[in-house]
């Protein structure tokens, strides 16, 4: 997904459905799944060239769940980037750019999380006299000063509510405190309201309105209160959702089986880090692909008015699915796969590019997704990968990536042009082989 300001150009959405998708339970209680991720992006209007990114799974290990995340292949104006010991995929700006990315990540995670979560719900006094073994890295990184408001306003409401359940919130474990926390933020006190754009915790907490990422900052607010260590982790969710559209700024965003998402994580004793999403069931109920996690409790107004300039500047339409690896592999690894899943997107984009050419001002490009495919000109080369955060390291990956350029579906009136240049292309290309070079990009 095209970012600005990291986490805070987060995509909300409010997913009820909780689907069953497909999985391998291990003889040991894990699942294993695989999922591809592609996502592509046309930019139809920018005030001004500039660089955003793809938000890309990241590899991720917390004990209860691991996720590997494979770059099989990025196109059109993406470039992959290493930036300190991370992997990112910029996307140039202009009008009439392009990109995609198309990403395979194995996700094993154990199968029982709901079980602890329903049982941690029903235990007031639930592993209690070990909550407080928790490592000293993880407390100083994630048990932080909650915002007032959450001290003086949320909290003494959340005691108030506990107490009209029969609980005192000095009685119970943190454990019970985190899991009737979720229950009150999520299904109680903030009213779903859905935005492109995230709020201030002031915003909400006075209005009692937000979506998924700004009621997660409240219940990590008020989870702090009670030093419980607790993070937001935010990425896509594979359930069944058919094209789903998210207006953002002048821009929309589709998505197709991935539902874009951010929920609360918190770590306890024994079990680690648990996700307590009760809105869509990210690592209990439905996979989740990463993209990343932040223990970061508020967003400030100037980069919220930031965010809002970029969305004022470029104007683009992008379309983001999931694809289980079952079907996957019946549709065929990795080209016709990308073929059918690059037709799909850019039908499903047209009527939106159109709307964002009119209302810009400009002639809508219509004649560029005329015919069934792109047309496409790919050089094979081998990336060697180190990818690492916080949670785990993966070192010395070896990819072969095709770096593809776009030329794009044309109509018959540019299939002559078209033809030329691939013809300048592909000759570029054997006097380069011939003249024995060979390039390589290391990251």
């Amino acid at each position: 997904m095209i970012r600005y300001l990291a986490y805070l150009m987060l995509i909300t959405l409010l997913i009820c459905t909780i689907s069953s998708p497909t999985n391998v339970l291990s003889q040991d209680g894990w699942i294993e799944k695989t999922l591809y991720l592609y996502d592509v992006a046309y930019v139809v209007f920018t005030e001004k060239n500039t660089t955003a990114y793809f938000e890309l799974p990241i590899n991720y290990s917390i004990g209860n769940y691991e996720q590997t995340t494979y770059i099989l292949d990025v196109g059109g104006q993406a470039r992959i980037e290493r930036d300190n010991d991370t992997i990112k995929v910029s996307v140039s700006i202009y009008n009439g750019s392009s990109a995609y990315i198309f990403v395979k990540v194995h996700l094993r995670y154990k199968a029982n999380m709901s079980e602890v979560l329903n049982y941690i719900t029903s235990n007031p006094l639930v592993y209690r006299e070990i909550e407080d073994n928790i490592p000293q890295e993880i407390i100083k990184d994630y048990v932080k000063t909650p915002h007032e408001l959450v001290e003086n306003v949320v909290k003494p409401d959340f005691e108030s509510w506990l107490r009209s359940k029969g609980y005192v919130a000095s009685n119970v474990s943190k454990a019970f405190i985190a899991a009737s926390a979720s229950v009150f933020i999520y299904g109680y006190y903030i009213k779903y309201n859905a935005s492109a754009m995230p709020r201030t915790l002031e915003d909400v907490i006075l209005n009692k309105t937000g979506d998924c990422d700004d009621m997660t900052r409240v219940l990590m607010n008020l989870l702090w209160s009670y030093g419980i260590p607790a993070r937001m982790e935010y990425g896509y969710v594979f359930m069944n959702l058919d094209n789903y559209v998210m207006p953002i700024g002048k821009s929309y965003m589709i998505f197709n089986d991935a539902g874009p998402h951010g929920w609360l994580t918190v770590y306890l004793n024994p079990i680690g880090w648990l996700s307590l999403d009760l809105l869509a069931g990210a690592r209990l109920t439905n996979p989740a692909i990463i993209t990343g996690f932040t223990g970061i409790g508020n967003v400030s107004r100037e980069s919220i008015e930031k965010a809002e300039e970029f969305y004022n500047q470029v104007r683009y339409a992008e379309y983001v699915t999931l694809v289980d690896e079952e079907e996957a592999v019946q549709e065929g690894l990795p080209f016709n796969l990308i073929k059918t899943l690059n037709d799909t997107a850019y039908q499903a984009m047209i009527p939106y590019i159109v709307e964002i050419a009119e209302k810009s001002g400009i002639e809508a490009p219509i004649k560029y997704f005329t015919t069934e495919t792109p047309i496409t000109v790919t050089e094979e080369r081998t990336v060697i990968l180190t990818y690492t955060n916080t949670e785990s390291v993966y070192v010395n990956t070896t990819l072969t990536v095709t770096e593809t350029l776009i030329l794009g579906p044309q109509s018959s009136e540019n299939l002559i042009l078209t033809a030329v240049a691939i013809g300048l292309i592909i000759a570029s290309i054997l006097i380069v082989t011939l003249m024995g070079r060979k390039r390589r990009l290391r990251v």
